[in-house]
């Protein structure tokens, strides 16, 4: 039998397992907005809102800017980690997009 694993390392705070909680209920947000536009295009608006899904997927991408703002203020994510990830990221992207823009 092996021995039980016991973390050695901090869970997070009350507060950091706020933001981690919003930031998942954000890009759900932002997952919901996609599929609006997938499926019944940018420019349509949602019958019972009036807004337009386009300016939906804006708004729910802010909230993410803010939310990553405010992960990196409280030292959960490092923005020299986020820089550096980005050109891998565009690099994969331009190698597996089956279309061009």
């Amino acid at each position: 039998m092996t021995e039980r694993y016991i973390n050695p390392y901090p869970l997070p705070t009350t507060y950091e397992r706020e933001l981690l909680t919003c930031l998942i209920e954000e890009c759900a947000e932002v997952q919901k907005a996609c599929t609006k536009i997938l499926r019944f295009g940018i420019a349509n608006n949602n019958p019972d809102t009036g807004v337009i899904n386009g300016e939906d997927l804006e708004k729910e991408l802010g909230d993410i800017q803010v939310l990553l703002e405010l992960l990196i203020e409280a030292g959960l994510v490092e923005p020299a980690q986020i820089d550096k990830r980005k050109p891998i990221k565009r690099k994969k992207l331009e190698q597996y997009l089956q279309s061009l823009p």
